[in-house]
């Protein structure tokens, strides 16, 4: 058995067997109702959790970087082709901010990999539109019981950005944590959580247009990542003292 599409390939180790059965159980996934499984659409599935990990799905990345949800069913056909779309800006202000952080990632471009970190989504699935339709409360439980926590303790990586409040609400359930309230104060003080998995947990703001436009610009995102790169970089350098 070879890896899957999008991974080197090789024989497959046992983080990809086991990414393989979370992929699996992905497309059987029928727990959200009212939003749409990415295995409807057969010719634009793929063997990654989601579209943001068609991107960046390093299974051995020292980085997961969460974002909110999928998009709507429109987008992700006629936009992305099943893709994270190359013009949207949502992406290009991610690279922009990981670049922040001391990290340099190639721009979205469909069909082809980056591998380098690891991306995916909070919730999985689709909404039936429009894009800006906010997603319930319980499918971000849904998703996070069933896919998010095992991801992320497949990946096993240093550190977890979520993009939100919402994906940093459904990370801390995941892991059995308390979301202690006042998203921005948590972002503004750099606020941290520690994982069961061993990861420390930066909340970022999720840098879409309205956000950058209202709440938070990119120049003050960007100030963000770079302390989070700071960290990023002590931390590396703890380790190499340990070794």
């Amino acid at each position: 058995m070879t890896q899957m599409s999008g991974l080197a390939q090789q024989p497959m180790n046992p983080k990809a067997l086991y990414y393989a059965k979370l992929v699996a159980e992905r497309k059987r996934c029928s727990a959200c109702t009212d939003l749409v499984n990415i295995s409807k659409f057969k010719a634009l599935d793929s063997d990654h959790i989601g579209a943001y990990s068609r991107w960046q799905g390093n299974l051995d990345s020292e980085l997961v970087v969460i974002g909110q949800d999928s998009a709507d069913v429109n987008t992700f056909k006629t936009v992305g082709g099943g893709w994270p779309g190359e013009a949207i800006q949502t992406n290009l202000a991610v690279v922009e901010l990981v670049k922040a952080a001391g990290i340099k990632i190639a721009a979205p471009r469909y069909g082809l990999a980056d591998n380098r970190l690891f991306f995916t989504n909070a919730v999985l699935c689709l909404k039936k539109g429009p894009m800006q339709q906010p997603v319930p409360s319980p499918y971000f439980r849904n998703c996070a019981d069933r896919f998010l926590r095992r991801t992320i303790e497949l990946v096993q990586p240093r550190a977890v950005v979520t993009l939100g409040k919402d994906a940093l609400k459904a990370t801390l359930y995941a892991f059995g944590l308390r979301y202690p309230g006042n998203f921005l104060a948590l972002v503004d003080t750099g606020c941290t959580f520690d994982l069961s998995c061993g990861a420390r947990l930066f909340p970022m703001c999720h840098p879409t247009p309205t956000v950058l436009n209202t709440h938070r610009s990119l120049e003050k995102q960007k100030a963000d990542w770079k302390r989070f790169g700071r960290w990023l970089k002590r931390h590396k350098a703890l380790q190499l003292t340990a070794r």
